[in-house]
């Protein structure tokens, strides 16, 4: 098997942006389903499809699935490694894509009164990167971080 590790630079910048709506109901539901995730998803595809400008290395828009059967949840998340914080900090706070998904739900805040079912919540992690360790065995060159940074092959 073909192992490779990539040296991954200091202050890597991984977000994990999760969306639940699990006990969302009716219009509610619906509200979300049709006018909200199309918007986050354009936002993931814009992020994903021009790294040079997002600053965003990869990422991917992934469906939860339950840990026994392997049933889709009603939960997605994006995953995604920057090359900083402040990559990410500019695309949330400046880029329309980001602005889109946050009137869009904004939007369905209001709508209902700011009373609503649907979580949000997201993860972030900036890792020094003698502490970060990632590997690959037998991937494609394209492969996750693999083209973005050095990389050594690891024997045995």
């Amino acid at each position: 098997a073909k192992r490779l590790r990539v040296k991954a630079p200091d202050n890597l910048c991984f977000v994990r942006g999760t969306q639940d709506w699990n006990d969302c109901q009716g219009e509610e539901r619906a509200t979300y389903l049709d006018s909200v995730v199309p918007v986050l998803a354009e936002g993931v595809r814009f992020l994903c499809g021009t790294p040079l400008e997002s600053g965003c290395c990869v990422g991917r828009f992934l469906r939860e699935c339950d840990l026994k059967t392997g049933a889709p949840l009603e939960r997605t998340c994006m995953a995604a490694y920057f090359l900083s914080l402040g990559h990410l900090e500019r695309w949330a706070k400046t880029h329309p894509s980001h602005l889109a998904i946050f009137d869009s739900f904004m939007k369905m805040a209001q709508k209902y009164n700011f009373q609503i079912s649907l979580k949000l919540w997201h993860e972030v992690w900036v890792v020094p990167g003698n502490n970060l360790h990632l590997e690959y065995i037998n991937c494609h060159p394209a492969t996750g971080l693999l083209p973005w940074f050095e990389v050594e092959e690891l024997k045995g």
